[in-house]
């Protein structure tokens, strides 16, 4: 927002620029005397003679009398150019017009000028105020907030939690209302490109099984996200509990407490179960947050509404849960055929390792 509002005042300074430019320009035209300079009928604001006090190092003033058409070039595009500012405020002292046509160009130019002016300053002072109305607002209701709780006798650990919430809410959001209110009216398709752009690297990051998604299967998901703004500590999945929706991290922090480790998601497992399990599913962990957290967040019963209308994405399911399950399978018959099951097994293994034991010593 910062960014749009000062690429709009540079836009606007210039554009008052480009309008000084074009009348210092004309305003010098006008001052450009005819044929004989020193024809005393023919009088410019040009040929008129100034008189411009200097004061020298001794602290003499000295009148040193000149005319503009005398002096370089860049002094009078800089005098022109400055003349015409000082127009479109009041009239500056320097020069005035001296014949008709000097009388009726300023006479209508002022008019031009202080409209200008007005429209600029008008606009200057609303970019100034936007800026500021947010962060105003979000002060003030913050306050409404603070003096709310404290009125009703909140305890301090829990007032605090609300005003951090509140405040990374704000410097997250930036004051707006959030990407599906912005993006409502637009078309389906157009929606999913801006979607993908916005959250399907976040989508793919979070776990194994979205990069086994077609890309079309991929898209309408990414119309079923949402962002979620989670308070430092609040539970997004509870241990023997059905999640409520999958909660995909965009950024800050969550935690598996059993595990006390690190994760990017919660509830996720949820998706992976067979439509008749899916009711009956039960979080195997509880997941909360380690920090103030952005999070995308997948309702499971759109996910579920998605996955009876879409064969690729219960074919996509159905072969990532059976590639999980002959890992997991696999992975115990090694295991069993590398460790005695028997006593005698484990007796005949000991007997070795005491051989070999006392053979070293």
């Amino acid at each position: 927002a910062l960014a749009l509002h000062l690429r709009k005042l540079i836009t606007l300074l210039v554009g008052i620029l480009y309008f000084c430019h074009w009348n210092a320009c004309i305003w010098w035209l006008l001052g450009i005397p005819g044929d004989d300079p020193h024809d005393s009928e023919d009088l410019h604001w040009t040929t008129m003679v100034t008189v411009r006090h200097i004061q020298d190092i001794n602290g003499q003033t000295q009148a040193v009398p000149f005319r503009w058409i005398d002096r370089p070039m860049s002094e009078q595009y800089a005098f022109c150019l400055y003349w015409t500012l000082g127009v479109m405020r009041t009239m500056p002292s320097e020069v005035f017009p001296v014949n008709l046509i000097e009388r009726i160009y300023l006479l209508l130019f002022m008019f031009v000028a202080f409209s200008v002016f007005a429209i600029c300053i008008s606009k200057i002072t609303a970019m100034f105020n936007k800026l500021e109305a947010k962060q105003v607002a979000y002060q003030e209701q913050s306050a409404q907030v603070r003096q709310a709780m404290y009125t009703i006798g909140l305890e301090e650990h829990m007032r605090d939690r609300v005003s951090s919430y509140l405040e990374f809410l704000f410097h997250s959001t930036k004051g707006y209302l959030g990407e599906k209110t912005i993006f409502a009216p637009l078309t389906v398709p157009v929606k999913g490109a801006i979607y993908e752009h916005m959250w399907k690297k976040i989508l793919l990051k979070s776990h194994a099984f979205w990069t086994q998604l077609p890309p079309s299967v991929i898209r309408k998901i990414l119309l079923l996200l949402q962002m979620k703004y989670i308070c430092k500590g609040d539970r997004l999945a509870i241990k023997g509990e059905r999640p409520s929706g999958v909660f995909i991290l965009s950024k800050g922090g969550l935690k598996m407490v059993e595990q006390d480790r690190a994760t990017r998601s919660a509830g996720i497992d949820a998706l992976l179960v067979s439509n008749k399990d899916a009711k009956l599913f039960m979080a195997k962990s509880t997941v909360e947050a380690s920090e103030m957290s952005e999070c995308l967040y997948l309702d499971l019963q759109a996910f579920e509404d998605l996955r009876l209308s879409n064969a690729e994405l219960e074919e996509a399911i159905e072969e990532y849960s059976g590639t999980t399950s002959n890992h997991t399978n696999r992975f115990k018959k090694w295991d069993r055929s590398q460790s005695p099951t028997s006593g005698p097994e484990i007796q005949e293994q000991l007997q070795v390792e005491s051989r070999t034991r006392g053979s070293i010593v």
